[in-house]
This record gives C-alpha cells, sequence and structure tokens, in this order.
C-alpha cells in the first residue's frame, strides 16, 4: 500500500511540531531528518523559501542574543519557532489547527499511559 502525498504532508507537519516543541527546551540538532522534512515540504509547497529558511535558523540557533536567562531564551526561540511553523503551513496550503499543535504532547502522553 502506498502512502499519498497529503498523508506524507501532514507526517512532515507532524515533525515540525515536534521540533517546536523541542525548541522550546532549547536549541535544535540540525540533523539531516530536519533537512529532509523541510526540503520535502518546500518541494509541496507555493516555491517561497524564507519561512523554512527562517525555521532553521531559529531552531537551531544556539545564541541567546543578550536574553538575561537561558529559560527566556528558549521561550523566545519556541515562540520564533511557532511564527515559522505557521509560514511553513501556508505554503504548502495546510491550516495550522490546535489538534496539529499538540499533537506532540498527546503522542507523548499516550505513549506514557500505555507503559
Amino acid at each position: 500500500m502506498r502512502i499519498g502525498k497529503d498523508q506524507l504532508i501532514v507526517k512532515a507537519l507532524h515533525a515540525i511540531e515536534d521540533v517546536c516543541w523541542a525548541a522550546q527546551r532549547g536549541p535544535v540538532a540540525p540533523t539531516y531528518a530536519l533537512r529532509f522534512v523541510l526540503a520535502f515540504l518546500f518541494e509541496h509547497g507555493d516555491g517561497r523559501r524564507e519561512g523554512f529558511d527562517e525555521f532553521w535558523r531559529v531552531v537551531t540557533d544556539a545564541d541567546n542574543h543578550h536574553q538575561t536567562s537561558e529559560s527566556i531564551a528558549n521561550t523566545v526561540r519556541g515562540n520564533n519557532a511557532n511564527r515559522e511553523a505557521y509560514r511553513i503551513y501556508r505554503a504548502v496550503g495546510v491550516n495550522r489547527s490546535t489538534e496539529m499543535m499538540f499533537y506532540p504532547a498527546v503522542r507523548g502522553k499516550l505513549a506514557a499511559e500505555k507503559q
């Protein structure tokens, strides 16, 4: 059975949500998996690259940009990641719902309950 393009886009957007949650705890490692997800979504987007580039820059940036604490820097990073995630969603023509935004938290809670 083949997975359709729309399903793959949704799965890639779930990965973006995982990165947004991780960015709230600190800089995200610049992995090939993250590069692949961004490249895949860009390929299926509207051709504007800025949101994808900015998302990469924001989530992987370890500089606290003169924030007074690591906690504030992480909050700013998480907020900026969410802002750029909205741009990515718009680029691929999907509305970002609260269901999508909280998917990582729900998935984590369900996994914990299974243990």
